[in-house]
């Protein structure tokens, strides 16, 4: 088979390379890992990632966008090189986490881009803090609810419990 590459993407690959990582101290006692490129007079654009994944998950997006917007792509709590201080239980609590981060950077007005587990924590963000966005793009998004996950009776999962506190996963 053959795969056939757009000239954007060649592009992309082309000029790619991994930005300078940076990290900023959330007022929550974590720490949060990102990485920008572009002019910071642009429009802010930020990339949230998914699941087991991170902000190298946007290095090849940013050359072509960051001719036009101000990228950035931070790691959320616990994933990449972010900090894991105090775990969470909620989509939510990440939500808060990326407004303590743009309030410390002092973005607004800005578009946000959710990917999965990270369509998640954008649409609650969304949800909360609709000041603070001028867009929001939601890519192959899980429910702002999270992943669903059953309980497990007689070897199955029953599709009326649905498992909602990390206590009685078993």
């Amino acid at each position: 088979k053959k795969f056939i590459l757009s000239s954007t993407t060649k592009i992309a690959m082309a000029e790619s390379k991994t930005p300078e990582t940076k990290k900023v101290e959330l007022p929550n006692g974590e720490t949060i890992a990102y990485f920008e490129q572009g002019d910071k007079s642009n429009k802010p654009f930020i990339f949230l990632h998914g699941n087991n994944a991170s902000k190298n998950s946007y290095i090849d997006f940013f050359p072509i966008f960051s001719k036009k917007y101000y990228c950035i792509a931070p790691d959320m709590r616990g994933f990449g090189d972010s900090s894991y201080n105090k775990s969470w239980d909620t989509i939510d609590e990440i939500a808060d986490d990326l407004h303590l981060f743009v309030e410390k950077l002092g973005l607004k007005d800005f578009i946000l881009w959710g990917w999965s587990l990270g369509g998640a924590f954008a649409s609650c963000f969304a949800v909360k803090y609709p000041e603070k966005l001028s867009h929001l793009i939601l890519h192959c998004a899980c429910p702002i609810v999270g992943y669903s996950i059953y309980a497990i009776e007689d070897g199955k999962p029953n599709l009326e419990k649905r498992v909602t506190k990390r206590e009685d996963l078993k």
